[in-house]
This record gives structure tokens, sequence and C-alpha cells, in this order.
């Protein structure tokens, strides 16, 4: 019950946080800037009004944690590197799970999305990040949103029941998807616009009530060795 943030760290500072529960704060659970780093290990962070953790200019590692019922993004990336983020749970979250921006760079790595209310994982304003074999189930808006000049690797996650498209790409400079399986998505399984450098290879794409993938405004995709 606390009334601002539970953690705050600044001016090149490091924290481990290794089995901790933190929860009930009326703004961010962690924040971080000017160049801080921290590990968040086997831990537990939930019911806060701003995100559970966020970041800028700071290196930020999550393990083995659990994030829920966060009533903004769960997780805000701004002009950070080397966060990874590996074997997580996100669950009722009321924005994005994980938002990656403002030239940040990222892996996100077997984490489990469930009750997502925004994207489960965002990416904009020029960032990187490679998306590896995370599920995601009971997402509103598509899983995976990549916008803005932004260059992702998205490989072997399992998408399911979606209410908009699995995947949306906007203004991407580069995005590779491969061995993805999509099932079970309200509009396309992949929907790609204004991009550039797309390639999609051994992706299963099942039960989109619009298109399987659709392409359009001057993109350039290549399709290859899919299953739809």
């Amino acid at each position: 019950d606390i009334d601002d943030i539970i953690i705050l760290m600044s001016s090149s500072s490091h924290l481990n946080v290794d089995q901790c529960l933190i929860y009930q704060s009326d703004y961010s659970g962690i924040v971080l800037f000017s160049d801080s780093s921290c590990e968040v290990i086997d831990s537990e962070i939930h019911h806060t009004k701003a995100p559970a953790i966020q970041t800028s200019r700071s290196a930020l590692i999550c393990k083995n944690s659990f994030f829920h019922d966060v009533d903004q993004n769960c997780i805000n990336l701004n002009n950070s590197n080397n966060t990874q983020f590996i074997n997580n749970r996100f669950r009722h979250i009321k924005a994005s799970g994980i938002s990656v921006s403002f030239r940040s760079k990222g892996i996100i790595s077997q984490n489990h999305f469930e009750d997502i209310h925004g994207n489960s994982v965002f990416v904009s304003e020029e960032s990187k990040a490679t998306l590896v074999k995370n599920t995601v189930t009971n997402s509103i808006f598509p899983a995976f949103a990549i916008l803005q000049r932004c260059s992702v690797q998205i490989s072997y996650n399992k998408l399911t029941h979606i209410s908009k498209s699995g995947i949306c790409i906007r203004g991407a400079i580069r995005a590779v998807l491969d061995y993805n399986e999509l099932e079970n998505i309200s509009d396309c399984g992949v929907s790609i616009s204004d991009s550039v450098n797309c390639v999609l290879m051994h992706n299963s794409i099942k039960d989109c009530q619009t298109a399987a993938v659709e392409v359009y405004n001057n993109s350039k995709v290549t399709i290859h060795d899919n299953q739809f």
C-alpha cells in the first residue's frame, strides 16, 4: 500500500530483486533511469496503477517472474538497451504487456501472456526486438504490434484466441516471422502495411476470420513455405 514508486533507481545504480513480492502501488513497482540496471528474478509484481516496471536509458532483466493486475502497460522500456524477459507470466494487464519504445532493444523469450487488453508485445519508435517461443492467449488487440521503423525477429511463438489480427506490422524496416503458430484469430493472422524487408517462412496460420495474411500500402514481403 504505497502511494508512489516502491523502488526508484538512478545514477548508474544496480539492483537485484530476487524472490520478492511487490504490490499495491498507486504508481509503479520499479522505476529505473540514468544508466541504472536491475535484475528481477523469481518475483511477483501486481496491482500497480502505473507500469509495474519503467525504464529510461537503463538495463533490465526479468526471469521466472509473475506480473499481473496492472492498470497500464506492464513493462515500459524507453531508450533502453540490454533488456531481457525470459520465462515470465503476464496476466490481467489493462494495456500492453511489454512496450519496447524509443530506440530500445529487447529479447523476449518463453513468456506466457494471458488476458492482455492491449498488445502482448508493442514495439515502436525505431526499436529492435527478438520474440521467441512465447505463448499468447485471449488478447483483445493484436498479440504483437510492430510500428515506426522497427526491426524484429519473431520465431516459434504460439498465438491463439486473438480478438484482432495476430501480428500487426506497420512501418517496419525489417520483420522476419518464422515457425510461428497462429490459430483462432478474429481478423487477419498477419497484417502488414507500409513495411519493407518482411519475410514469412514456415509459419502455420489457421482459423482466421478475414485472411491468413494481408499486405498493402507499398509493402515488400516474401512468403515462403507456410501452411495457411
